[in-house]
């Protein structure tokens, strides 16, 4: 099972008196084969938007970054499912949200997904086996990859072999170090996946004529902020260096030229990959 993250910035229309914070919406990307894997399926899934005028959200995707050759409209639902995926083709997928008034956010961070090549068996009316239930055919793990089919974890790295493929797309059996491994077989390559993460927030422009910046305020606990970044009058802002497996939560303020600041905005959390 794969598990990948992105954000999706909700517009929120109308003047905010303090700093307003874009929604971070999670989304959890699942990979699993249909019929004799001969096509595939994804499964996404998101956390609701809490605006009240909030009408649904659409899916696109296609086999180009950022050009997207399908759009599925899935309303106000929070899961959808993106059928008839060819193995070994890799997919980006970016979603948005729309509301009553027919206003549409922005794409959210786009994911990508590399479909695993599917494995053949004797019998095509079969599913192809696989012993060690890491998504990846035994024929295909044995033939293709020179993973182990008894062992899901093959380099023993706590990363499955499935969701190394998924990380290394195109270069799974490149050596990044030149230790004579290839990437996905190799526990400590140069540049193992997601050593550390970053996170881009955006928000709306307060409308106050003496409006001079904002901060932003995060830490590992909820309403217990640890850093604050002046970003200066600008609407977006990176938090790097943020640690995998790691809930951050997140507030902003705005302040004006008198040095008068604002409250918190509504706070928002991030589990990072």
């Amino acid at each position: 099972m794969l598990n990948r993250r992105l954000t999706l910035s909700y517009f929120n229309p109308g003047a905010c008196g303090r700093a307003c914070l874009f929604l971070l919406t999670v989304f959890m990307l699942i990979a699993s084969y249909t019929g004799s894997a001969r096509s595939a399926q994804i499964n996404l899934q998101w956390d609701s938007n809490s605006e009240s005028n909030l009408a649904g959200y659409k899916i696109h995707y296609g086999l180009q970054s950022q050009s997207y050759t399908y759009t599925c409209d899935v309303g106000n639902l929070t899961v959808c499912d993106i059928s008839d995926l060819q193995p070994g083709s890799t997919y980006y997928f970016a979603a948005t949200a729309y509301n009553t008034d027919g206003l549409e956010s922005d794409f959210s961070t786009e994911i990508s997904y590399l479909v695993p090549e599917s494995g053949t068996t004797s019998d095509p009316g079969t599913d192809p086996v696989d012993s060690d239930q890491d998504g990846i055919s035994d024929t295909d793990e044995l033939t293709l990859y020179g993973t182990d089919p008894d062992n899901p974890d093959t380099d023993a790295d706590g990363i499955s072999d499935a969701d190394e493929l998924n990380f290394w797309n195109d270069i799974w059996n490149a050596d990044n170090d030149s230790d004579g491994i290839i990437n996905l077989l190799d526990p400590t390559p140069d540049e193992t996946p997601a050593t550390t993460a970053q996170l881009t927030l955006a928000w709306d422009t307060n409308s106050e004529t003496n409006l001079a910046g904002y901060k932003i305020h995060y830490g590992l606990q909820s309403r217990t902020y640890d850093t604050t970044c002046d970003v200066g009058n600008f609407t977006s802002c990176t938090i790097a260096d943020l640690t995998p497996g790691t809930t951050y939560y997140f507030a902003a303020t705005a302040y004006n030229t008198d040095g008068l600041e604002s409250d918190f905005s509504t706070e928002v959390s991030y589990l990072v990959p």
